[in-house]
């Protein structure tokens, strides 16, 4: 793809309220990422039969002028870029309505693999957590013919956890950010994050480089996690958090979702 083209849809992409339903509604109708930025104002208006604050020529220019630093972004770091109507989109997230229009991942792990299994939790992780999470993993490593993919946060805790064990066992795994991959937090985990992308693992945000670190985002990238699952494993959540977030939105994407009991003892 030229950067020309990526550049549109990096744009078009970062559009905000966009999901992929209306965006594609609007790519049938104008036909394509660089006419919607071409159309006048009132040519989109009258193309998709309403008016919207993202046809105004002011918003729809900052979006360009910002895609054209992130591409820069993007060739000189060798990240992928993953577009909504692109084939290396994870096909289970497209599954979600308020799935994201762009990806941007670091590493080279198929999004579409066969299993995918997220593990979160809480950041104060117990001694009894750990070690099932550990356990967990290994037994997946062990029993399952077709290993899985292990999604987690990059977190303190019981994603981090989940993360090395993965890789313990030789299982690919994937950190999903609340930022862009221009930083990593909490940046005590670099190693751990180096590791992932150097084993068939990836780090992945729809947040662009510019974007900085937000107590929001954390939020909002739990719909990824949730998203990206056939299962959802909540390892030693407390009665509030981004854990139970997490497994509120997998419910409601139809995943399983499970839960660690407490002690038996």
């Amino acid at each position: 793809m030229t950067d020309n083209a990526l550049t549109y849809r990096v744009a078009f992409s970062s559009l905000r309220s966009l999901t992929p339903s209306l965006a594609g509604t609007i790519l049938d109708r104008v036909g394509s990422e660089e006419n919607f930025f071409a159309f006048t104002e009132s040519q989109l208006s009258a193309v998709m039969g309403f008016s919207n604050r993202l046809f105004t020529f002011s918003v729809r220019g900052e979006a360009l002028e910002k895609a054209r630093d992130e591409v820069e972004f993007i060739n000189a770091n060798s990240i992928s870029s993953i577009y909504f109507q692109s084939g290396q989109y994870p096909g289970r997230l497209l599954e979600c309505d308020d799935a994201p229009l762009m990806l941007y991942g670091l590493g080279d792990c198929d999004l579409n693999h066969s299993r995918f299994i997220s593990v979160v939790g809480t950041r104060h992780a117990t001694a009894y957590g750990v070690d099932f999470v550990e356990r967990f993993i290994n037994e997946l490593a062990t029993l399952l013919p077709e290993k899985p993919v292990i999604v987690s946060g990059l977190a303190y805790g019981i994603d981090i956890c989940a993360h090395k064990a993965a890789l313990k066992c030789g299982l690919p795994t994937v950190g999903v950010l609340a930022h862009g991959l221009n930083t990593l937090y909490p940046s005590q985990h670099r190693s751990v994050a180096v590791e992932m992308v150097r084993n068939q693992g990836m780090l992945l945000t729809d947040y662009r480089s510019s974007t900085p670190v937000h107590k929001g985002n954390f939020l909002a990238r739990n719909r990824i996690v949730a998203g990206l699952s056939d299962a959802l494993v909540v390892v030693e959540s407390a009665s509030k958090g981004g854990a139970l977030v997490t497994a509120r939105l997998a419910s409601g994407y139809n995943r399983d979702v499970f839960a660690l009991p407490g002690r038996i003892s």
